[in-house]
């Protein structure tokens, strides 16, 4: 009996451990979208959002920090920003969706884990071509997102990702 019991509480602690790190890594992709997001839209802190992404992504935020040292207004205005979902993959735990919107256009930036830490992965092709008017005076690059619309969840935690996925490929067009 006590053999059971030291079993199952063994088994209980087992199944918190991996809850916990499911939960734990939410957070950090969080917490990176976030920060990312802060340095490349608010702070203009690229050198910042390139700590934050992957060597694939450098080649367009060095094309926002060009544009925008052309632009005297640029850190004059804040954009209005605001992180709606970060989901993980279901199917491949390292990639992470963050759908936000940015002075009301949805957008999805994507997410890889690389060596354990969650960086912003962008394709810098994707982001040139989606070159758009900003608010705040200067070129702002919008993200294309490696996900599609099927990879997520219909309904559940990955449902404002899709929806914002969708309305901004709805915007493209």
């Amino acid at each position: 009996m006590r053999n059971n019991i030291l079993k199952g509480f063994m088994a209980g602690g087992c199944l918190l451990l991996a809850l916990l790190s499911g939960g734990c890594s939410i957070h950090k992709a969080e917490r990176t979208a976030r920060q990312f997001l802060k340095a490349y839209y608010v702070d203009l802190d690229f050198d910042r959002a390139l700590e934050l992404s992957t060597e694939d992504s450098h080649q367009g935020i060095y094309y926002k920090k060009n544009m925008t040292s052309l632009s005297p207004y640029a850190k004059d205005e804040v954009p209005d920003l605001e992180v709606l979902e970060v989901i993980i993959d279901p199917d491949d735990g390292g990639y992470a969706y963050c759908a936000y919107e940015i002075n009301g256009q949805p957008k999805v930036l994507p997410l890889q884990k690389h060596d354990g830490k969650w960086l912003v992965d962008t394709d810098s092709e994707a982001i040139e071509g989606m070159m758009s008017s900003s608010m705040i005076g200067v070129s702002e690059i919008g993200f294309a997102s490696a996900a599609s619309s099927e990879t997520l969840p219909a309904t559940g935690p990955g449902q404002r990702a899709r929806e914002a996925r969708e309305r901004e490929a709805a915007g493209r067009k």
